[in-house]
């Protein structure tokens, strides 16, 4: 049995910059301005949400300057203690995570911090080896990396992550390096329920997971932001402000919530963005960027759904779904029919589907952690279905990760059927599905609308081929 505590083993992301200089442009990059200017003072902002904040310590110390002024009003607990001389790593994270005015989810007042060795070795209670600590906590930010373990350390502090995360439905957002020479760090990048960032400009250690399950492409997202820590406490940020829109939902859950932020990133940035059928997303920037203007609007779109056959009624261009179940058998899919009207064209429609890594604790002794783990594996398979005869244009069917996604640059008028199933041998399971699009809509007819629906055609036959390969 694994006795030990994890000691000097987390090496902290190096820091550049100021952060409070960088706000206003990487808030404006990620589409907040835009939604605040639509949806004005009243917009979400994490207000009632209770975080996590988890700190590498820099000379021993791991907790935020609680006078600085951006922390006004907002209550910050020491959860590792006595030690509370500030950090300026950690001030710059809670900062960017819920800053006054340099986040975007200022409303969040109940915060507690923990030494992230600490947290591993009492929190987790790796050390011990005994049941995790609840974690009553809505979001956690881990702006830290952590390298050096053994694999069966790796596995077990990971396992331990994922469980906490599940039983106390906890949005956990990671970094991974920055150095796009750098490996992968161990922690938190090879856990399932979690989101792991990256940058926007691609400097960051990207690749496939070596541990815990077979090989998964990290990082899922990423933020406009000089570092991989701010670039962390961004999209943690913007989970915090999400959970706030989706409370007394099911897109609370974090399985959901990990579509709607994925559903919602942008890709613009990135013309060598690239998936194909068995790698969901791209090698390097995952989803693409992250984007609170898309996700809040597909929360907003409200629930949505599907069929156990087909056809049922038609989903909306925006929108999400948690499914509590899906049995293997005679139902072991779920449908979604998207309806294209005569007068529109969807363009830039994507889809994302998560589910957790199920951790089940088999030893009722609190003193004794026995996990037992369940990933699953669901399919994504998008059809045409104009006629009787189905069209296939896009598939996601990776095997051992927990996300499929599919994208799309333009759908013509017609109608669509999106098709979730368990991969043979799967057993029953729920999942959280997302999806979001732009409607166009066609001119009446003249030669300039005539060509721009013939070329936009063309363009979305053009990504099916691409897709088919």
């Amino acid at each position: 049995m694994l006795r030990r505590s994890i000691r000097s083993l987390l090496l902290l992301c190096f820091l550049l910059g100021a952060v409070e200089a960088n706000a206003q442009a990487w808030k404006t990059a990620i589409g907040w301005t835009q939604l605040f200017n639509e949806v004005g003072p009243g917009l979400e902002d994490g207000t009632g949400i209770s975080v996590l904040l988890t700190e590498a310590p820099v000379g021993g110390n791991y907790m935020p300057d609680t006078a600085h002024s951006e922390f006004t009003g907002k209550t910050i607990t020491n959860g590792s203690g006595p030690n509370n001389t500030p950090s300026g790593h950690a001030t710059s994270m809670a900062i960017s995570f819920f800053g006054n005015t340099q986040s975007v989810a200022p409303g969040v007042t109940n915060i507690t911090v923990f030494d992230a060795n600490d947290w591993i070795n009492t929190k987790l209670n790796f050390a011990s080896q005994a049941d995790p600590l609840a974690h009553p906590f809505r979001v956690s930010n881990n702006s830290w990396i952590g390298t050096g373990t053994p694999i069966e350390v790796l596995e077990d502090i990971s396992r331990r992550s994922d469980f906490v995360a599940l039983q106390n439905q906890m949005t956990v957002v990671g970094g991974t390096n920055n150095g796009s020479t750098n490996p992968l760090p161990q922690y938190l990048a090879h856990t399932y329920n979690s989101i792991i960032v990256g940058r926007t400009d691609g400097n960051h250690a990207s690749g496939q997971t070596s541990a815990y399950g077979p090989p998964r492409f990290r990082p899922d997202i990423v933020a406009p932001a000089g570092t991989t820590s701010q670039a962390t406490a961004i999209v943690s940020s913007v989970a915090a402000m999400l959970h706030q829109k989706a409370a007394g939902t099911n897109a609370d859950r974090i399985d959901v919530m990990r579509s709607v932020i994925l559903a919602g990133a942008t890709r613009d940035l990135f013309p060598g963005w690239n998936r194909t059928s068995t790698q969901p997303m791209d090698a390097v920037f995952g989803a693409g960027q992250v984007n609170v203007y898309n996700s809040y609007h597909i929360i907003d779109a409200g629930e949505q759904e599907g069929s156990t056959t087909p056809h049922a009624a038609a989903v909306s261009n925006i929108g999400w779904d948690y499914r509590e179940v899906i049995n293997p058998g005679l139902n072991d899919a779920v449908y979604y029919d998207f309806i294209v009207p005569n007068n529109e064209i969807w363009q830039d429609l994507t889809i994302a589907l998560t589910w957790n890594m199920l951790i089940t604790d088999t030893n009722p002794n609190p003193a004794i952690f026995a996990p037992v783990e369940q990933l699953g594996n669901l399919d994504l398979h998008f059809f045409e279905t104009n006629t009787p005869f189905w069209n296939l244009l896009d598939s996601s069917v990776a095997v051992g990760g927990n996300v499929e996604f599919l994208t799309f640059a333009a759908l013509n008028p017609g109608q669509y059927t999106l098709r979730v199933s368990l991969a043979d041998g799967d057993l029953s399971r729920d999942y959280g599905l997302a999806w979001t699009s732009r409607i166009f809509v066609i001119p009446e007819p003249s030669f300039g609308s005539v060509f721009i629906v013939v070329t936009t055609f063309m363009l979305a036959r053009r990504r099916r081929r691409g897709a088919q390969m």
